[in-house]
């Protein structure tokens, strides 16, 4: 007779915590909660890890970082990627009369970051006077991270304005 009412009560409290979850969630410390649509975790770097148990399992976590979400191996102790907020900075260059071609650059100061880790996007736009012989565009992070360097080649003269959109450290 013991025993059944165990199992009974046992079953009741397992289907009153579903229940309290589902409608009210659960809290595990100050700082860290879980409800049906939403894992929320407060911390000076928090992540979420994962660790693979097959042969060739990782053990990677993702994580907030300095405004950055970042995939970092946690074995290597490295940063793998960085998803950090897109910036976008310009630059104008001017193509002297009769043609030729110029090289300025972009800085991390000037994207508002502390470092370039990806360059997304680079756009030419003509100014004045505006001229269809834009051609030989190129781009590239410096060794150091800290510049996008473009170059830009143009038939006659023009002034250009080059627009990069960059990802990198805060």
């Amino acid at each position: 007779m013991e025993e059944v009412k165990r199992e009974e009560l046992k079953k009741l409290v397992k289907e009153m915590l579903k229940e309290i979850i589902r409608e009210e969630g659960l809290k595990v410390g100050d700082t860290t909660y879980i409800k049906n649509d939403v894992v929320h975790i407060s911390a000076a770097t928090p992540k979420v890890q994962l660790e693979g148990a097959e042969t060739d399992g990782k053990n990677l976590s993702i994580r907030e970082n300095a405004g950055a979400i970042e995939l970092y191996d946690e074995a290597g102790g490295a940063r793998i990627y960085n998803l950090y907020p897109k910036k976008t900075a310009s630059a104008t260059l001017t193509i002297p009369i009769g043609g030729g071609s110029v090289t300025g650059s972009i800085t991390a100061a000037d994207l508002g970051l502390s470092s370039i880790d990806y360059v997304v996007s680079l756009r030419v736009k003509r100014e004045v006077p505006i001229v269809d012989d834009v051609y030989q565009v190129s781009y590239g992070l410096n060794a150091g991270l800290d510049a996008v360097g473009i170059t830009v080649a143009a038939g006659t003269g023009t002034t250009l304005t080059v627009e990069a959109e960059a990802g990198g450290a805060p």
